[in-house]
């Protein structure tokens, strides 16, 4: 199975998979996210980027006919529907419009659609204006199936010698 690690994420992709989160568990626990919203967006200098979040993030949960894989604030990976909002924003940024249009139909309803585009691009814009730019995701894909297979390669590596460390009761 292929994961995205967020580790691994840009700053700007690690920034909306942030704000994501601090949304979702937000409306989660009956709390208003603005306040936290506007101190992350004005850490990175896209304080304008706030109200076209918060409306992005309604259109998405106004489509309750969809299924979501948004993740815990403190999970390691990416979920899908925050993966297709990073695949959207790359896409938009590049004006690859009907690409955008696919990542987007997956996350809100056709009722909503319009005004989840504008958020995204006026998002996109702030971003720009401020140096930000987004990473197509699917590189993180294979960037992080590699260090996997380094890591586990290394793993037993490492149990091998240990094992015959332990078998001299050396270490």
């Amino acid at each position: 199975m292929k994961y995205i690690c967020t580790k691994n994420l840009e700053y700007s992709d690690r920034l909306i998979i942030k704000a994501i989160r601090i949304w979702i568990r937000s409306m989660v626990y009956d709390q208003n996210s603005l306040p936290t919203l506007i101190t992350l967006f004005n850490n990175y200098g896209v304080k304008k980027t706030v109200i076209p979040f918060d409306d992005f993030m309604g259109c998405i949960a106004l489509s309750s006919n969809k299924n979501y894989d948004f993740r815990k604030v403190n999970c390691n990976f990416v979920g899908e529907s925050e993966k297709n909002i990073l695949l959207s924003l790359y896409y938009l940024q590049y004006n690859k419009l009907p690409v955008t249009s696919y990542y987007l139909s997956n996350l809100v309803i056709q009722k909503f659609r319009g005004c989840a585009f504008e958020s995204l691009k006026s998002i996109c814009t702030n971003f720009i204006k401020a140096g930000l730019f987004f990473e197509n995701p699917l590189k993180y894909l294979e960037y992080n199936n590699e260090k996997m297979w380094f890591n586990s390669k290394y793993k037993l590596k490492n149990n091998w010698i240990f094992n015959i460390l332990r078998l001299l009761k050396i270490g």
